[in-house]
């Protein structure tokens, strides 16, 4: 540990984790550490798993990258060179939750869907939420 800090690498530890069932109408929180650094995921899980949950993450974040570019409008040539050049970096969450009931009272207030459209949007996602 003291040559961590010595290294300037404290490592983060998981900490609190939240997970939501939608489908359940469930939410939990529980504390999870899944190492502090590398290493000490590499010696609690092993090489073979550590490697492959990093390639997994780095195809869906270079995946997305491209998909990015197309949904911009970029072309094919751009997608593709997006993708060769990409470089895995560190993630931050800063995405929030959507509201999907806020969305569509926007998109009514935005002149986007009209009141039986929004019914029928509704309808849906309460199909949805009661696993319909």
């Amino acid at each position: 540990m003291a040559d961590e800090e010595q290294n300037g690498d404290e490592g983060k530890d998981s900490g609190l984790l939240s997970v939501t069932s939608r489908k359940a109408g469930v939410s939990v929180e529980f504390e999870k550490d899944f190492g502090a650094n590398l290493e000490d995921a590499e010696e609690r899980y092993g090489h073979e798993v550590v490697f492959s949950l990093y390639n997994r993450q780095a195809v869906i974040a270079c995946q997305a990258r491209v998909r990015g570019v197309l949904d911009k409008g970029g072309s094919k040539e751009d997608a593709v060179k997006a993708g060769t050049d990409f470089v895995p970096g560190v993630v931050t969450r800063t995405r929030t939750a959507k509201d999907p009931v806020a969305e569509l009272a926007k998109a009514m207030h935005e002149g986007k869907i009209d009141a039986s459209d929004l019914e029928e949007q509704l309808k849906q996602r309460l199909a949805e939420l009661q696993g319909g």
